[in-house]
């Protein structure tokens, strides 16, 4: 059978993504997952270009094993900004040692192993990219609507390449397998490269902690009167107070205007747990700490836009919005225009946070 090219093409294309990836962040440890992911991407479609050319045998028992692996890989270049505690490596290695015995014992299992396990971890990073966008307590606030989608369609990509994987073994029964080599070169090489490009696209586009962000301090063990003064607080009132101590930490300091600002330094500088900040934002202001950083930021440009003739842009980035499309966005939703209709609009009504964030004008 023929070679075909584009494994192989999708393998010069990853490599092109590495050394621009490398040319942008060089060897910062931070971004060491996204080297890692990268080189196995580009590992696992070189395997495959090989695996149906050449038949040999070593890459029959490399390419499940690399298979394997990547959705554990992808999964952590997503976890190291959450706040959930890291799962020990020893439960995220499971398919690989699944299929490392499935090669030694029970090679029919090895499909099933990596169908489950692209099942699994899709579901998971479909579920992910629903969540709050506090989760993400280690992202800037303008990454994390952006890590939210690219969470969503990675798994949506590994629950198609689990389909994939289905339709060849019943390739395999019904037609002795004819048509596997050309399905499963062409459209395993395709979703490698949408993965590999959508996970480069997350690591090229976010500023990632410094290895990590020092975390949230372990909170310090109270005397037990103090827990009985606490535990007789109702929680509205508890965030209550949250609230107006994170209001005047953004007013006093102007924190919102630092681009780089995540909830995890947030909560720091307010000596309050990232839960607390998040839980608080959301039971009294009925949204999240992202959309509340956003609307202080809103303020800020339309305050501008009224009283200086500053281009749009530069006040966007004064104001804390490093990306256009997140600025944009967000100013529409809470204002209902945009930028340049607002600063031509012939009532100069001032813009009220707490009412825009109760009434956004669009989802």
């Amino acid at each position: 059978m023929p070679a075909l090219p584009l494994p192989f093409i999708v393998t010069f294309l990853l490599i092109i993504l590495l050394l621009r990836f490398g040319k942008t962040h060089g060897l910062q440890r931070p971004y060491w997952p996204f080297y890692s992911f990268l080189l196995l991407c580009a590992l696992m479609s070189i395997a495959v270009g090989l695996r149906w050319s050449t038949d040999n045998l070593g890459l029959r028992y490399l390419q499940p094993l690399l298979a394997a692996l990547l959705p554990s890989v992808t999964w952590y270049c997503f976890s190291i900004l959450r706040q959930a505690k890291q799962a020990a490596w020893g439960l995220h290695s499971l398919p690989v040692l699944a299929v490392l015995l499935s090669l030694v014992f029970w090679r029919d299992g090895i499909d099933i192993v990596i169908v489950l396990s692209y099942l699994g971890y899709g579901i998971a990073l479909v579920l992910l990219g629903l969540k709050s966008p506090d989760q993400w307590v280690f992202s800037r606030f303008d990454d994390t609507h952006f890590l939210a989608k690219t969470a969503f369609w990675v798994g949506v990509a590994m629950l198609v390449s689990a389909l994939v994987d289905t339709a060849v073994a019943f390739d395999f029964v019904w037609y002795q397998g004819q048509h596997a080599p050309q399905v499963l070169a062409i459209l395993h090489s395709l979703l490698i490269l949408v993965i590999g490009g959508l996970i480069a696209w997350l690591g090229q586009t976010t500023k990632m902690p410094s290895i990590l962000e020092e975390p949230e301090p372990e909170p310090v063990p109270e005397s037990p009167s103090v827990q009985a003064a606490s535990s007789s607080t109702p929680p509205l009132l508890e965030y209550q107070s949250t609230i107006g101590q994170l209001d005047h930490l953004l007013r006093t300091q102007n924190f919102y205007c630092d681009p780089d600002l995540n909830l995890n330094r947030l909560a720091r500088k307010l000596g309050t747990p990232a839960r607390s900040v998040s839980a608080a934002v959301n039971n009294v202001l009925n949204c999240n700490v992202s959309q509340l950083i956003n609307a202080y930021r809103v303020e800020c440009v339309t305050q501008q836009l009224d009283h200086s003739e500053q281009s749009i842009t530069d006040i966007m980035g004064h104001c804390g919005f490093q990306t256009k499309s997140n600025f944009n966005r967000e100013f529409r939703r809470l204002t209902g225009m945009n930028p340049s209709e607002w600063r031509k609009r012939a009532v100069k009504a001032p813009f009220i946070m707490t009412t825009a964030l109760a009434n956004p004008k669009t989802d």
